[in-house]
């Protein structure tokens, strides 16, 4: 069986307000917080939803030891189920997913980050997004 491995960030990202600073996703996961991720290349993780869903492979959420790449990675939890929806958005209160209308602070929440800190880390992204859902919660 495959073993896909999505990475968390323990800290915030360079050119984040909050760079350096430790952003609690890993508890926030653990405490059913934190209750979906999101990423680029939307078509690419649904294509790894299906391998998931349909029992071929599993998806083990992790984080770096220490330095990125030059670490051990710790397995936080591993799913055998996920589902994947289609993020895009504009410049109102609400994104639209899967052509529904959801306000941002919800999906920012949903996401373990306040709006404001939700705005800077994706802050100049364009295309459509994949919110990996790590529970049977969809919007």
């Amino acid at each position: 069986m495959k073993t896909y491995t999505l990475l968390i960030s323990k800290t915030f990202l360079n050119g984040h307000r909050k760079e350096g600073d430790p952003t609690y996703f890993i508890g926030n996961i653990i405490a059913g917080v934190k209750i979906h991720t999101i990423r680029r290349n939307y078509e690419f993780w649904l294509n790894r939803a299906n391998e998931i869903n349909s029992g071929r492979a599993v998806l083990s959420i992790r984080y770096w030891s220490g330095k990125p790449y030059r670490s051990k990675q710790i397995k936080i939890i591993e799913l055998n189920k996920i589902s994947v929806q289609k993020l895009e958005g504009g410049k109102h209160d609400y994104a639209i997913v899967d052509g529904k209308k959801v306000p941002w602070e919800l999906i920012a929440r949903n996401d373990g980050l306040s709006l404001d800190d939700f705005k800077d880390w994706f802050k100049g992204y364009t295309n459509a997004l994949a919110i990996i859902q790590f529970t049977d919660f969809k919007y």
